[in-house]
């Protein structure tokens, strides 16, 4: 059979390793090049974002018999796109969804808030520096509530990544650009570096290393935001 599979995340390399073992040809499609060197060599990949006539194009491109959402949870838009696709070709879709730590041991110790918006209001009555554990693309929600120079920003080392920082304000010195996953000591070691006093992550699971993240911060009396889940 042949599987597209949606989705450069740890679910979505693992996916394409058993359809692989399984006989299945697979084609893998991500987002940036990060994603396409996670994935190995011998794994057949296209890399560039897709709105929804260009997953359709690609099914049907490839030959697709079934189709495998295993992006982000947070990639709502990109879910939206798939489903949209395996309507339009007929195709079977499957979803591959990570566990959330909502029902997690420390999910009483947190502050949920229903997104970045919230998040940064939330902090706006805060006081003291602000590590963001949320990727690049809402530094700019922060930065206009918050102003930049208390925020310090831990984003993958890619030009794209390091821009939106800039052009947010953040300053070169409040930029950890890195790729995961990181320790719970690594995490407690840049939380003491930068004083930070607030930490905003999001609910992405086991694979998207929260439990290193949310540990070590509220051992050292760090307050920590969680950004739920789209629906």
């Amino acid at each position: 059979m042949r599987k597209l599979i949606f989705g450069g995340t740890t679910e979505g390399r693992e996916a394409a390793r058993q359809c692989a073992a399984a006989g299945d040809r697979v084609l893998v499609c991500v987002a940036s090049e990060a994603g396409r060197r996670a994935l190995g060599e011998g794994v057949e990949c296209r890399v560039g974002r897709l709105d929804a006539g260009g997953m359709i194009a690609l099914a049907r491109s490839f030959g697709a018999e079934a189709i495998v959402d295993a992006t982000h949870p947070f990639a709502k838009a990109v879910s939206e796109n798939v489903r949209a696709c395996a309507a339009a070709t007929g195709l079977p879709l499957e979803r591959i969804e990570r566990p959330s730590d909502a029902d997690a041991d420390f999910a009483g110790d947190v502050t949920w808030a229903d997104g970045p918006e919230a998040a940064a209001e939330l902090l706006a009555a805060e006081k003291g520096n602000v590590f963001l554990a949320t990727g690049s693309n809402t530094v700019d929600i922060y930065a206009r509530v918050l102003g930049p120079g208390r925020l310090y920003a831990r984003v993958l080392p890619d030009v794209r990544s390091l821009e939106k920082c800039f052009a947010a304000g953040l300053l070169p010195a409040h930029i950890l650009a890195m790729q995961g996953p990181f320790s719970g000591e690594l995490n407690a070691a840049v939380y003491e570096q930068w004083q930070i006093r607030h930490v905003v992550t999001k609910d992405s699971g086991g694979a998207g290393g929260v439990r290193e993240k949310v540990l070590p911060a509220l051992s050292m009396g760090i307050h920590v935001v969680m950004i739920r889940r789209p629906e």
